[in-house]
């Protein structure tokens, strides 16, 4: 089970999230996204895309993971909905498979929130504490 909660920060969007394993943690950045996006939720995509990662660190796997859902939305115009089938390895880099539902969506009839420009290393550390993953990710708008 994750949850988030969204911060005051000065001028960009700042969330908390916590979850009970690392890919619920992914799972929970994107919904976090999702809802500093867009109040409504949108129930239904019309395309899946995979998508695989490696990085260095957890918080370079998670930053570069939120900056491609981003790209996507940003120069193809494509909303992921949602991310299933996260799966995480740890062997000399941290690796990760994930696909993504979404679809390719008209910006004059959905009303966004916000338009994220980045997702920032600003404050990004993901600790486990009692078995419960945290972390804060700063969004730039």
């Amino acid at each position: 089970m994750y949850n988030y909660k969204f911060i005051e920060h000065t001028a960009d969007i700042a969330v908390e999230l916590t979850a009970s394993t690392i890919e619920e943690l992914f799972l929970c950045a994107v919904d976090a996204w999702n809802k500093a996006m867009l109040d409504a939720e949108i129930l239904y995509d019309d395309e899946k895309i995979k998508l695989d990662f490696e990085a260095e660190s957890l918080e370079e796997l998670l930053v570069n993971f939120l900056s491609e859902i981003n790209y996507l939305f940003l120069s193809k115009k494509w909303f992921c909905t949602s991310a299933e089938d996260i799966k995480l390895v740890h062997t000399d880099k941290y690796k990760l498979t994930a696909r993504l539902a979404g679809l390719t969506v008209d910006n004059s009839k959905i009303d966004f929130k916000e338009e994220i420009k980045a997702i920032t290393y600003h404050q990004l550390e993901i600790k486990k504490v009692n078995n419960i993953y945290t972390t804060r990710i700063v969004f730039d708008i």
